[in-house]
């Protein structure tokens, strides 16, 4: 969209020979953001000069269909600021999904016809990438409330159907690089990943209000994810209410089982996954020494390298809420629509970062993470962790690392 456009909302409408009495009239600018105002604006003459002069292409239970049109021209930047991807990243997902059954456009029982995926994908990249309301998306996007919702679910489920497309453990090969790189960065061999948890803040059911409390006396769910060097996230599940502890989660997490099960399909001989003081020690997941002992300045040494490898995750989460501001807040009911839309979040974060796009967008707030941190209590496998810990340690230490 052209810069100039977005200079002032009172400059547009003189340029389109708008009253400012039709304009506030119609509702449309109640409580839209600033550019968000130029769009519906724009819409808005459009759809009145169609109708006065008897050229009305979209009807006015198709009027969504001007939106798209609108979005195709928008400059770059501000593509990237409404969807969180490019262009070309948007028309390569979109044709991922367009095959798909639940998203296949047909006619309703009324004879409205329904939103194209194209649009329905607008709509819910929007939702995710912004903290608008459905009511403030309806009005952008010229459709009720009820479509909104309808969309968000729709392109959220098919996403979540493909998941394994865009999160899946590595392969052996993989493994490997991920490792060499860890050494290379942060001085810490024979990394897999970093796995840590983080806060989604919610609306918790009423009566489980307590469950759902976390320290902060904030309403939320729990994502434990696990992520290579370059943040991308090798595995991530969610759905704990706020107050469980982070041992706890991970001792009850697919990941824990499935390791448990068959640690060799997970690791290669010697690697593990770095964690922080909330997790018990395994010979595959290696937390730092207890900084209230005396350590030793190879342990301290340890300690260090450990918190900079570390560090990987908080950056990730960081990244992943920035681009997609919809998880500092998810105001839904369903708990199962909850989980979908962060997984969801999880995977885009991937598939962009797949394609290459990094940068930490810059117009959403400084993250917070709210760690429940207690004594982890699984004595499984501790025996193996000291000895693994022990030679990591050495090998840190050792000048010939």
């Amino acid at each position: 969209m052209a810069d100039i456009l977005l200079k002032s909302v009172p400059f547009v409408l003189d340029f389109l020979d708008i009253d400012n009495t039709d304009i506030l009239q119609s509702g449309i600018l109640s409580d839209s953001s600033y550019d968000d105002d130029i769009i519906a604006v724009i819409i808005h003459a459009m759809n009145r000069r169609a109708s006065e002069n008897g050229t009305e292409h979209y009807p006015k239970t198709n009027r969504h269909a001007r939106v798209v049109p609108i979005y195709r021209f928008c400059s770059e930047e501000d593509y990237r600021r409404h969807f969180r991807m490019s262009k070309a990243m948007f028309e390569e997902l979109l044709k991922t999904l367009e095959n798909q059954t639940d998203l296949q456009q047909s006619t309703s029982v009324g004879g409205r016809p329904e939103l194209s995926t194209e649009m329905r994908l607008y709509i819910t990249l929007n939702y995710l990438g912004s903290r608008k309301s459905m009511r403030q998306l309806a009005k952008i996007y010229q459709v009720s409330e009820s479509s909104v919702l309808t969309s968000v679910r729709k392109v959220v489920s098919a996403i979540y159907q493909v998941m394994q497309t865009f999160i899946k453990w590595p392969e052996s090969s993989r493994l490997s690089n991920i490792a060499e790189n860890f050494s290379q960065q942060t001085g810490m061999p024979r990394v897999v990943g970093v796995i840590d948890v983080s806060h989604i803040h919610v609306r918790a059911p009423v009566a489980q209000k307590d469950y759902y409390t976390n320290l902060r006396g904030k309403l939320s769910i729990i994502l434990q994810a696990v992520c290579d060097h370059k943040m991308k996230f090798l595995h991530c599940c969610t759905g704990w209410p706020g107050s469980v502890d982070d041992a706890s989660v991970f001792h009850d997490s697919d990941l824990y089982m499935d390791v448990m099960t068959n640690q060799s399909k997970f690791f290669p001989p010697g690697h593990y996954l770095v964690a922080d003081s909330a997790y018990p020690l395994q010979d595959w997941l290696l937390t730092p020494f207890d900084e209230s002992e005396n350590l030793n300045e190879s342990q301290v040494k340890f300690n260090q390298t450990h918190k900079d490898t570390g560090e990987v995750i908080q950056r990730a989460f960081a990244h992943l809420k920035a681009r997609f501001p919809r998880l500092y807040y998810i105001d839904m009911v369903d708990m199962e629509d909850i989980v979908k839309v962060i997984l969801v979040c999880c995977a885009l974060h991937n598939y962009c970062h797949e394609k290459g796009d990094v940068e930490l967008f810059k117009d959403t707030e400084t993250n917070e993470e709210e760690t429940a941190v207690h004594d982890a209590d699984f004595n499984t496998h501790r025996e193996e962790g000291i000895v693994r810990r022990i030679e990591i340690t050495q090998i840190i230490a050792s000048p010939q690392k």
